[in-house]
Formats: C-alpha cells, sequence, structure tokens
C-alpha cells in the first residue's frame, strides 16, 4: 500500500481525483433524485472523508475511461492538424523530414511526429490537463444532467446534508452544462497546443543535428 501511495502522480490527482468527486456529486443526486430515502448524508469524520475521497477517485477513473470512448483523442488530434497553422504545419514537415519520413497532407505528418515519440520537457503537463479538461467535460455534463433531472421530478433534493431547491437544481444545471460544454472546446484546445509544442521542439531538435 505504501508502496502505491509512493507512486501516487499529479495526473491521478487532476485526472481522476477533481473529475471524480464531479462525478460522485452527479451520482449522488441521482440517486437522491430517484429516491429521497437515498440521499448521501454529509461527512461526519475522517473515515467518512477517506471513504468519499476514494469512491471520487475510482469514479474519475470510470469518466475517463467513458470519456476516453466518447471524445475519441485520435479524431480531434486529426480535426486539429487539418485546422493547423500553416507556420506549424511547415515546422511539423521539417521535423520527420529530418528523419526521413514523407507524409502527404498535415494529418499524416502530424500522425508521424506523434509516431515518432518526440520528448519535450512538458508532456507531462500537456497529458494531464487534457485529462483533467476531458474528464471534467463528461463529469459535468453527468451533474447537469442530474440537476435539471431532480428539477424537473422533484421539489428539492439533498445532497451531502445540503438541500437543493427546484429553482436552484435548474440554474445550477445549465451552469455545469455550460461548463461541460467549456471543458470540452479546453481539451480540444489543449490538444492544439500540444502538437505545436511538440512541432517546435522537434524543429529544435532538427537544428542541433544540423549544427
Amino acid at each position: 500500500m505504501g508502496e502505491y501511495l509512493s507512486q501516487f502522480t499529479f495526473y491521478d490527482v487532476v485526472g481522476y481525483l477533481l473529475p471524480g468527486l464531479i462525478g460522485l456529486c452527479a451520482l449522488c443526486l441521482g440517486f437522491s433524485a430517484i429516491d429521497p430515502n437515498w440521499a448521501v448524508p454529509s461527512p461526519k469524520n475522517g473515515g467518512h472523508w477517506f471513504v468519499l475521497v476514494v469512491a471520487a477517485y475510482f469514479v474519475g477513473h470510470t469518466v475517463q475511461g467513458l470519456s476516453n470512448r466518447l471524445f475519441q483523442r485520435s479524431t480531434l488530434r486529426a480535426q486539429v492538424a487539418r485546422a493547423c497553422k500553416p507556420a506549424v504545419a511547415t515546422l511539423v514537415a521539417r521535423a520527420i523530414e529530418h528523419h526521413g519520413i514523407q507524409a502527404a497532407d498535415n494529418e499524416g505528418r502530424f500522425a508521424a511526429l506523434d509516431a515518432l515519440k518526440v520528448s519535450f520537457a512538458d508532456r507531462e503537463i500537456f497529458v494531464a490537463r487534457q485529462g483533467f479538461f476531458r474528464g471534467s467535460s463528461l463529469s459535468f455534463a453527468l451533474l447537469g444532467v442530474a440537476l435539471v433531472g431532480a428539477c424537473v421530478f422533484r421539489t428539492s433534493v439533498e445532497v451531502f446534508g445540503l438541500f437543493l431547491e427546484r429553482a436552484l437544481c435548474g440554474a445550477a444545471g445549465s451552469v455545469a452544462i455550460g461548463f461541460a460544454v467549456l471543458f470540452f472546446f479546453r481539451y480540444r484546445d489543449f490538444i492544439r497546443h500540444e502538437l505545436e509544442y511538440a512541432a517546435a521542439e522537434a524543429a529544435k531538435e532538427h537544428k542541433r543535428g544540423e549544427s
């Protein structure tokens, strides 16, 4: 157990735990909207908080698995590659030609660049942010659906000891769905940022090889 905790990474927090907390709230709201007797009470002690955090972590894994299926990264990468700036496309072309690879279009060039696994120091940060925005987008969507459902079918709903009236559920549900859309676009943006950064680093590597 101690060895596992020592390998706990930044991605575990931003990729699993934080989206998982939002997803867990959506799950608890859904249970309470179905039957008020299933309402989850507020945590009373450290043991309760520990169970809550562990549950959120595992819900986060589920959310990431679902979001990976729904938001196909390869499809988004292809869309970003087709829409990339000419200057970025030129950097990518130079980078892969340095390795003797030919590709006919931007999509193929970016795929080749990714296959080369060009390393750069901030790659883990990009991956973590992509995971955070991808997972949070789905979690907020689930939260929005749960809140809107509570607004439609209940006059009030309880979650972690808090009672939310119908009007508040409707307003919060609309905001949550808005966050879901915003976070999805941020996920797509960070795919573009990663490609552009990788292209720039590949170009630097190419120049160092020439010198």
